[in-house]
């Protein structure tokens, strides 16, 4: 006892008074068993397990691209280059940040202990399992593409010394966390220190025990500092070997990434790579009619290669286009120019604030992966979980229903739980008893041959069935029992707009065997007890058989009653009360307890008696401040007439406790002696039976019982023994609410008629006297001769309907009696908030938020080039912000998440948790235009994508189609949601399966449909086809522009086409204004007459030559000024300046 005190399973308590105190230990405390979550931590990291998978998927395409190619070069490669496919392929093909997300998992895993839980002889325990040294090397490598980013990033500084100092310091990097890893591994630590606040004084406690430490963030720390020092130091050494190699004296070509220049072996005169090469590198060469083409996956274009050969590399001169006359801007195009410049900052300012706009729809909409705003487990899920225990309690079912009813609507939040009963059967038990005994007899033999044998090796289920119907058996039905609770776990989905669904808990209640307080065994001890018996010596029918033809039948020469007494769950002789139980009932051990449901009508008209309760309890202010200032009683103590007329003195109530025979008895003018019940084990002391009724259940009560205003009310207190004085005064509060707000156009008698064919009865043992007999006494609840206790009758009845009572028939050889049981505890269950996922909600607000910062600083750096150019820039030319300026500094896979909460946020019905007065309801609130129109203007994020990945087969025609079909998509995109905007729908049954037969029951209640995946594939559909729709249109209808004289390998195929070049090409060189090649990728510095060039797309540098230091025409010198001109050259000439090695055209010297 002593231990169990000290491990909280019991309490000491010193009860001190003015003579002495006594200082007396507690029973044994039943453990609270918490439920955890069971996926929610691996959903928080999920994403990124997706996000590593895809790198390594993009790795894998490649690496089988690359041999396609080697295959068709029949590997004329150089075999070196292969081993800088990681460090080139990765930075071209998936980028920084997905590698950053890659190497900072491989960091967390190298900072986090790795632990087992394991069982050994019972003990469960923590258990530290190292990596092994294979495992360590291989997650220490995946760190190391950390370093690869700082190595490429510091490419553009010291480029001279990278292709020594970077893999030096990866290596380093990789042995450093190899070693530390091996040496001194991260282990888990726990410390304890409970910290404690209260609330309500001594209502709640909250407390913080501990802190268990799987994650070292210092070793985290350790490991990031190790990763910059070795960094430093690689660096430092390449510096001071620096005068060991010769530095490369030629410029790569124009496609070719940093990472590529410098890592890659090339021939050098002129520069080129072999096929496997180009591949790693982003270009990936092909034939196509007899011509060569390159398709550069940076700059997303085809460049047509006139220069390869099937033999050798062609160097050929630079060819420039002929010269055009001169053009550029007169006076009047300067006037419109700067015109168009305020147009473009406009619309960018326009576009920034619409972007911070939509971080506040996203911040309420994507509060969580359901994309239900304003949804959460302390509000509406609590609400919903209440409605929905009660509908289920009441056997509701609906295939399509709305949550935005009036009837839909709650007053209290409390959460009830019903729970299902069930026998349980040994299998193990089985095989060594009953199924032992067969075997003595040749039926037996054939009967286990025809059944079990059979079955168990070669018969399906339906086989099996089929069989004991043919014995007779068709149905199994479990008695009512209360030494094992069945676990039931209930249910509801939510489905959201991408078709996900989140499970949320209605109840969650494991099975459990109660023993210590079961009081079921003597009127039957279930069929397990008889295996155990047979098995005992101690029983009285040890070593017996259970087969009623077996010559050592257990029950030949004794009762179920006598192995009762012997096994110690009865007593000779026998209290008065069991006696009484034998003569009304039958003998003990073969009295049948049936769980008896309520009728079917019962619930169909308690449910629409509530529906009319809360659609008048809702209709206006004044029924909600009618409805919440009725009083309600604490409790009541009702007695049925004809025993409040006899003044009788009751022992008890219950058939399985039978009457207190050291009690002195307590008169039923205070309350009838409390029935049996579920959970609780039999009364040492008289308790009363007593009805704790809500304000619903009361009106409820006064509704099935007929009470109307005319009634005589004071009978009716006559029969409540704990306030009479004041229960006339409830009564016709609740009457007169009934008689002003409610239409009572319904009929409740059918509901009477078939409870009343139950029998459902008190059952009381009373004595006249204390010395007179003990006397078996039962009424009907709905006794006709006794109408002014009907009230009160179906005041148990209502919670009887409601799941809060059992009703139980106990059958046996001699009678039967229907007896309502005490009120069951409900369960009250605490939310958990981790059932609400938000893992990818997070996520995507995080993607959300990057996308706005990043086009917020991109705008600003345009703003800043515009204000330096005073205007002379191609204003036309903002309105690509999105188009070209979002692709080429985000990236796709960002726009794409972008768009996607933005379908989440139309495709998603909008159901908020409103209060009125005293009553909460759910209700489907219009979301304002603004936000809406809004949110379709993200969809346009889609369109951009669209146009970018075809820009390579719509070219020049882009720029004609490219507006009009964002505009319509948008437009469209936001009617449609305006006018038809997405609601919501819910389906309520039970759907329920066996997870352990006869211990735990898996149940889905509802679903509710929140989003609608059907509106996004067709607002998907919209977005292609408006596309296409209006790219045929614009083709059929338009002339397709011409191409434009002039190229630059440096222009982004978005910029290429969709870039305005009227007034810029001078001599045959298009001079692209400052703000619009920022947009394009291209940040430039003027700096000693000479334009330094920063290429993000290829992470390289470039020194133009400073237009304005050129004679230019006067009309021209201002504008060109500000331009960047635009290496140009035909495409033959470029590849010659700037040449890419094909599969036929391989030099490797």
């Amino acid at each position: 006892m002593a231990h169990d005190w000290v491990m909280g399973k019991r309490e000491i308590v010193a009860f001190e008074g003015d003579v002495s105190s006594l200082v007396v230990i507690s029973n044994e405390y039943p453990p609270l068993h918490y439920g955890t979550p069971a996926d929610e931590l691996k959903q928080a990291t999920k994403a990124f397990y997706y996000l590593c998978a895809y790198t390594s998927a993009v790795l894998v395409f490649v690496s089988g691209l690359c041999t396609v190619y080697g295959t068709a070069s029949r590997f004329r490669i150089v075999g070196r280059n292969l081993w800088r496919f990681n460090r080139v392929a990765a930075s071209v093909w998936i980028g920084r940040p997905l590698l950053l997300v890659r190497g900072g998992t491989a960091l967390l895993l190298l900072s986090t202990a790795n632990v087992r839980l394991v069982r050994t002889n019972n003990i469960t325990q923590l258990t530290p399992t190292p990596w092994s040294v294979l495992e360590t090397a291989v997650i220490a490598g995946e760190a190391t593409w950390l370093a690869y980013i700082i190595s490429d990033l510091l490419l553009l500084f010291s480029a001279p010394l990278a292709h020594i100092a970077a893999p030096l310091g990866a290596f380093g990097t990789w042995f450093a966390y190899v070693l530390l890893q091996h040496v001194a591994p991260v282990q888990l630590s726990v410390s304890l220190d409970r910290t404690c606040a209260s609330t309500d004084m001594d209502y709640y406690i909250m407390c913080t025990s501990g802190v268990v430490e799987v994650g070292s963030t210092s070793r985290l720390a350790l490991l990031l500092c190790l990763l910059g020092a070795l960094v430093v130091v690689s660096y430092g050494v390449a510096w001071l070997m620096r005068h060991q190699w010769t530095a490369r004296a030629f410029t790569p070509p124009l496609l070719i990434s940093s990472s590529t220049a410098i890592f890659f072996t090339a021939s050098k005169m002129p520069w080129t790579i072999d096929s496997v090469a180009c591949v790693m590198a982003g270009l990936l060469p092909f034939g196509f009619r007899g011509a060569r083409f390159v398709f550069d996956l940076k700059s997303w274009r085809v460049v047509l290669d006139s220069v390869s050969s099937e033999v050798a590399y062609l160097a050929t001169a630079p060819l420039l286009t002929s010269r055009s006359p001169t053009s550029g801007p007169m006076r009047g195009q300067l006037r419109r120019r700067r015109v168009a410049a305020i147009g473009g900052l406009l619309y960018m300012g326009c576009t920034m604030a619409g972007s911070v706009s939509y971080l506040g729809i996203s911040h309420v909409n994507l509060a969580n992966d359901l994309w239900w705003a304003s949804f959460n487990t302390s509000g509406a899920h609590i609400f919903l979980a209440n409605w929905l225990n009660e509908q289920l309690y009441l056997n509701k079912r609906a295939d399509v229903m709305l949550l935005d009813e009036p009837a839909l609507a709650l007053a209290e939040k409390t959460l009830a739980a019903a729970f299902v009963s069930s026998p349980t059967n040994f299998g193990a038990t089985l095989q060594r008893t009953q199924l032992s005994n067969l075997r003595d007899t040749i039926a037996g033999q054939i009967w286990l041959r025809d059944t079990v044998v059979t079955t168990a090796f070669s018969k399906t289920v339906t086989d099996e069935a089929a069989m004991w119907r043919r014995w007779g058996i068709d149905r199994y039905v479990v008695q009512w029992q209360n030494y094992k609770q069945v676990g039931l776990r209930n249910v509801y989905t939510v489905e959201s707009a991408f078709g996900t669904s989140a499970s949320l808990t209605l109840q969650a209640l494991n099975g459990s065997y109660m023993y210590d307080v079961q009081t079921s065994f003597k009127a039957y001890w279930a069929f397990a007890n008889d295996l155990a018996a047979v098995q005992s010596n101690s029983s009285g029918i040890g070593e017996h058989s259970l087969v009623r033809s077996s010559p050592r039948f257990a029950f030949a020469n004794t009762t179920l009653e006598s192995v009762l007494v012997q096994t110690g769950y009865l007593r000779m002789p026998l209290i008065a009360g069991f006696v009484l139980v034998q003569d009304h009932i039958g003998p003990f051990g073969a009295i049948d307890q049936v769980f008896i449901a309520p009728p079917v009508v019962a619930q169909e008209a308690m449910r629409n008696v509530i529906d009319s309760l809360r659609k008048s309890a809702m209709e206006s202010s004044t029924s909600r401040t009618d409805y919440a200032n009725l009083p309600v009683p604490n409790s009541m103590y009702p007695v049925p007439s004809r025993w409040m007329q006899h003044g009788l003195l009751s022992y008890g109530g219950s058939v399985l406790c039978g009457d207190l025979v050291h009690a002195s008895g307590a008169f039923q003018t205070s309350g009838m002696a409390s029935s049996f019940t579920f959970a609780s084990a039999c009364p040492t002391v008289t308790t009363q039976s007593k009805i704790t009724p809500t304000r619903e259940q009361f009106l409820t009560a006064l509704v099935f019982a007929n009470v109307s205003s005319g009634a005589d009310v004071a009978s009716l207190c006559d029969l409540e023994t704990e306030s009479p004085a004041t229960c006339p005064q409830l009564l016709s509060g609740a009457i007169s609410f009934l008689s002003t707000h409610v239409a009572c156009n319904w009929s409740t008698s059918a509901a009477a008629d078939a409870i009343t064919a139950l029998q459902v009865s008190f059952m009381q043992l009373t004595r006249t006297s204390a010395t007179a007999p003990l006397v078996w006494s039962v009424l009907p609840l709905l006794d006709a001769t006794d109408k002014p206790f009907y009230f009160f009758a179906w005041c148990y009845l209502v919670d009887w309907l409601q799941g809060f009572r059992e009703v139980v028939a106990f059958e046996g050889d001699t009678g039967r009696v229907a007896l309502i049981s005490d009120p069951l505890l409900p369960l009250q269950q605490g939310v958990s908030s981790w059932e609400l996922p938000m893992t990818m909600a997070t996520y995507a607000r995080a993607g959300v938020q990057y996308v706005t910062f990043v086009i917020l600083a991109v705008s600003g750096l345009v703003g800043m080039y515009i204000l330096g150019a005073k205007g002379h820039i191609e204003g036309w030319n903002m309105l690509e912000l999105n188009r070209v300026g979002a692709i080429v500094w985000i990236g796709r896979p960002l726009l794409v998440l972008r768009a996607l909460t933005a379908l989440a946020v139309l495709c998603t019905g909008s159901l908020e948790l409103v209060a009125s007065g005293p009553m909460l309801s759910l209700r489907a609130t219009s979301v304002p235009w603004y936000k809406t129109c809004l949110a379709a203007s993200e969809v346009s994020w889609l369109v951009a994508i669209i146009h970018d990945m075809v820009v390579v087969v719509t070219k020049e025609t882009t720029q004609q189609y490219a507006t009009p079909s964002d505009v319509l998509i948008t437009a469209t995109s936001a009617v449609w949601s305006l006018v038809s905007p997405v609601g919501h729908s819910a389906s309520v049954g039970l759907d329920c399966t066996i997870a352990d037969v006869d211990f735990q029951v898996v149940c889905t209640g509802a679903t509710v449909v929140i989003g609608s995946l059907t509106r996004v594939l067709q607002l998907l559909m919209v977005v292609f086809g408006l596309n296409v729709a209006v790219y045929c249109i614009v083709r059929a209808l338009m002339k397709r522009p011409t191409s434009s004289p002039t190229d630059s390998l440096l222009l982004y195929a978005g910029a290429k086409f969709l870039f305005s070049r009227d007034g810029w090409i001078l001599n045959g060189v298009y001079h692209l204004d400052r703000a619009s090649a920022a947009l394009s990728g291209l940040v430039s510095l003027r700096l000693q007459q000479k334009l330094f060039v920063l290429d993000i797309k290829t992470w390289r540098t470039h020194i133009l030559d400073d237009p304005g230091a050129r004679n230019t025409p006067t009309d021209l010198a201002t504008s060109m000024r500000f331009a960047l001109p635009l290496p140009n050259a035909s495409t033959g000439a470029a590849l010659a300046k700037s040449p890419v090695k094909h599969p036929s055209a391989v030099n490797t010297k």
